[in-house]
């Protein structure tokens, strides 16, 4: 099983990218790129906030790139709006979990 091998602070695959029956094998490999692109790309905006997930402007600030982010890098179609939107607040809910725990790399002081 792929979940069991990847590190406690690894993004969520979202249940419309699993759902893979629809992409192409071009299309699959976007979203592996995307995902890793968007992991590093997290992982440096929050590094310097301090206690961003008790900050609720920060929140909403950490939450609204994820969701740009996907918008940009996952193709269109095959995803449609909603099946940009619904990952893009699962992937925010684990990072902010994950980070509220410390386990995220890169957090300062949560």
């Amino acid at each position: 099983m792929e979940s069991e091998r990847e590190p406690p602070f690894a993004l969520p695959a979202p249940a419309a990218i699993r759902c893979s029956d629809h992409l192409s094998k071009a299309d699959r490999e976007r979203v592996k790129l995307a995902s890793r692109s968007l992991l590093d790309s997290v992982r440096k905006l929050i590094a310097p906030l301090e206690r961003w997930t008790e900050k609720e402007q920060t929140q909403a600030e950490v939450q609204v790139f994820i969701l740009h982010h996907l918008f940009q890098v996952l193709p269109t179609p095959p995803f449609t709006t909603g099946e940009k939107q619904a990952p893009s607040l699962r992937v925010y809910q684990h990072v902010w979990q994950q980070s509220a725990s410390g386990l995220f790399p890169g957090t300062v002081g949560t």
